[in-house]
């Protein structure tokens, strides 16, 4: 019986190895030059036979790798990218024949190709002068933390002038290729004005190829002085095999578009809901005529529900004088009636140069916090603002208050609740120091305090 067991269990090997797989293989049972093919979804490669060496690279499911030779459990190997390091036993399997890898001359794989088409990436661009003394180089790839420091990727004189590129860098440690599974490439960019703008457009392949196509944005006036920025384009590590990799320049995105500039909008409308047998009615007011205009208003009733005291929408239009900003004021209430309005919507207008004009129609509730944050202004509370007088009124912005800046709020009244909604009203240009950002109650609308402005 035992016989027949252990003739059954052989007949099992010598089929499997006919297909060209036997499972548990011990890597003393395979010779130097023996074929492996990964059989895990992803495979880390380590420097040294233990779980604690460094993890050099990654191989995937259906990799081709090279014996080497062994150590315990561990097989050293040689792989697609010509990485040697060490993998552990059970995560492949003996490479069918027809299978093998081809090995160069070096002891290297040939080139294993992949299809041509677009390929996934995520670009980040940072400025970093005399990094290489304005010479561009050849892109370089990585795979491992240690292979960037290893060429002299950490560590540079310009580190206080360019903390950006230290700080994207820093990004780059074994944690990141640990778990990203992505091939970083590296290469420079340089330009004779620090004003030009350079940009990823796309990375593809093309007859074993990668190629990384980039634009470069050319202000009509710029700086004088040399400029260089570090590009860092991650892809998937399944999508690079080692390949020869170009840089291509194309066209800029953004000298197309201003090439074929879009016709101006120079009016606009806005609907508001409305029901005029109530007594209540939408009036606008325009805190710079000399910007845009009212050109026709009216009211339409709801086609959906024809009966009398349905309601419908009152409609406003607008038309562009001339570059600026406005805002425009509108209130719901009863003409004949001293009683505060139900309702008040403001809506910003900016007009830039050729009367294009881009509006933002605010929600109740932000509208409420806007026209509190203006009446804030000309409170006691903000008479010791530098900035008071230069303030352009007619430029707003109103978002949610962020939770961690809470504790900056000087607050005029009582203490605000560290559990509180609240809204963030910005009043004026914000490029300089003439705006003020007021802080108020979601839920009422309240001005509450302010942020000072460093």
């Amino acid at each position: 019986m035992q016989k027949k067991i252990l003739c059954l269990l052989l007949a099992t090997l010598l089929a499997l190895g006919a297909l060209g797989a036997v499972a548990a293989i011990h890597p003393d049972d395979l010779p130097e030059g023996a074929g492996l093919v990964v059989t895990a979804g992803t495979l880390r490669v380590r420097q040294g036979p233990t779980t604690d060496s460094a993890i050099i690279g990654r191989v995937y499911e259906g990799d081709l790798l090279t014996v080497l030779g062994s150590a315990g459990n561990w097989f050293r190997v040689l792989t697609p990218l010509g990485t040697e390091g060490y993998v552990y036993k059970n995560y492949v399997d003996v490479a069918l024949k027809e299978d093998e890898p081809p090995v160069t001359d070096d002891g290297t794989y040939d080139d294993i190709l992949l299809p041509d088409g677009e390929v996934e990436f995520e670009a980040t661009l940072v400025r970093a002068d005399g990094w290489n003394d304005y010479t561009p180089f050849a892109v370089q790839d990585f795979v491992y933390a240690g292979h960037m420091e290893k060429d002299g990727f950490v560590g540079s004189r310009t580190a206080e002038q360019f903390p950006e590129a230290f700080a994207q860098i820093a990004k780059y440690d074994e944690t990141y290729f640990d778990t990203a599974y992505k091939t970083l490439l590296v290469f420079n960019l340089v330009a004779p004005s620090g004003s030009v703008r350079f940009a990823v457009e796309e990375v593809c392949r093309e007859n074993d190829t990668l190629i990384i196509r980039y634009s470069k944005d050319v202000p009509e006036e710029g700086t004088d002085d040399m400029a260089e920025w570090l590009c860092f384009v991650e892809i998937p590590n399944h999508e690079y095999n080692g390949e020869r990799i170009v840089l291509e320049p194309v066209d800029s995105p953004v000298q197309d578009a201003q090439e074929e500039a879009e016709t101006p909008v120079t009016s606009f409308g806005l609907s508001l809901v409305s029901n005029p047998s109530t007594g209540y009615a939408w009036t606008a007011e325009i805190s710079d005529p000399a910007v845009l205009a009212l050109t026709a208003e009216g009211y339409e009733a709801d086609e959906t529900e024809p009966l009398p005291g349905s309601g419908g929408a009152q409609y406003f239009e607008f038309a562009a004088h001339a570059p600026g900003s406005a805002l425009i004021t509108f209130t719901y209430a009863r003409p004949w009636e001293s009683a505060q309005p139900q309702a008040v919507r403001l809506a910003a207008v900016t007009v830039t140069t050729g009367l294009h004009m881009t509006h933002t129609l605010y929600p109740e509730a932000e509208s409420a916090a806007l026209v509190s944050a203006l009446a804030y202004l000309d409170s006691e509370a903000c008479a010791n603002f530098t900035q008071l007088n230069g303030i352009d009124r007619d430029t707003v912005a109103c978002e949610p208050l962020e939770p961690d800046a809470l504790e900056a709020v000087f607050a005029t009244g009582e203490a605000l609740d560290p559990n509180g909604s609240y809204l963030l009203c910005t009043i004026g240009q914000t490029g300089g120091h003439d705006f003020a950002q007021i802080v108020c109650n979601a839920a009422t609308g309240e001005a509450v305090g302010y942020l000072p402005i460093a």
